[in-house]
């Protein structure tokens, strides 16, 4: 009967750990980009959305590679949808600390406190004036290789 008792405790933790590491059951965790000082959440780990809802002049186009801040971003111009610039967001792996209980600058839905991903630019990263690339920088892991 114990024996019994200690399977099914077993298979309920198992349980509970699968659910964990699936985030499309338990939801995502928040990802900030600084740069920006834009805070999203992914609803789903391989879409692609546009963020409007962004205080300034600006909007973007993000296409996520997964819920952990892996992304390709491109930063608009409101008035006349002119491309600003464009590039990639690699993901540390890493969550990191608390943001506060301010909602997601699109309005999305999101934890209170907790935890958040805090993925660094990577790879090449252009910018754009009237159409035009202006600069073009490469990043490794976050820091702007000479």
């Amino acid at each position: 009967m114990l024996s019994l008792i200690m399977i099914r405790f077993l298979y309920f933790l198992l349980s509970i750990s699968s659910l964990a590491k699936n985030e499309n059951i338990i939801g995502h965790y928040r990802i900030k980009l600084h740069e920006y000082n834009l805070t999203i959440v992914p609803d789903s780990c391989n879409q692609s959305i546009i963020q409007e809802e962004y205080p300034g002049d600006r909007f973007f186009k993000i296409k996520f590679q997964d819920c952990r801040g892996s992304l390709y971003i491109e930063s608009y111009l409101k008035k006349d949808s002119m491309l600003l610039e464009r590039g990639h967001y690699k993901s540390t792996g890493k969550l990191v600390g608390k943001i506060g209980k301010n909602k997601s600058s699109a309005g999305r839905r999101e934890r209170s406190d907790g935890p958040y991903y805090e993925p660094c630019r990577n790879g090449l990263w252009e910018f754009f004036e009237n159409g035009i690339v202006r600069k073009s920088n490469v990043y490794n892991n976050g820091n702007i290789m000479q």
